[in-house]
C-alpha cells in the first residue's frame, strides 16, 4: 500500500471508531442523517427533513459533517414536540 493510502485509511478508521449519538454523517450514497443509535457493526440514523429512520453499516459513512450533542438512545424516539408537551 502506498503511504498517503495509509494515512488515509488511517484517517477513516479513526473518524468510524469516534461517531457519536447526534454526528451528522453523509453516506457514501450521498444520504444525510443524524446518528440516534449505535452499534459495533451498524448505525441509526434519522434522515434530514423527514425523520425516517434507516440501519447501515458503519462502512457505508463517507464524512462526518458536524459533531453534535450526545443524544440519549432512550431520548432518540422522542421528537421535539413530544419534549415540549412535557414542559
Amino acid at each position: 500500500m502506498i503511504l498517503p493510502q495509509r494515512k488515509r485509511d488511517k484517517k477513516m478508521k479513526e473518524m468510524l471508531n469516534n461517531l457519536r449519538n447526534g454526528d451528522k454523517i453523509k453516506t457514501i450514497g450521498g444520504i444525510y442523517g443524524v446518528i440516534v443509535k449505535r452499534t459495533e457493526e451498524t448505525l441509526t440514523i434519522e434522515l434530514i427533513p423527514s425523520k425516517t429512520r434507516m440501519m447501515i453499516s458503519r462502512g457505508a459513512v463517507a464524512s462526518l459533517v458536524s459533531k453534535g450533542d450526545e443524544i440519549d438512545e432512550e431520548d432518540a424516539d422522542e421528537t421535539p414536540e413530544d419534549k415540549q408537551i412535557e414542559e
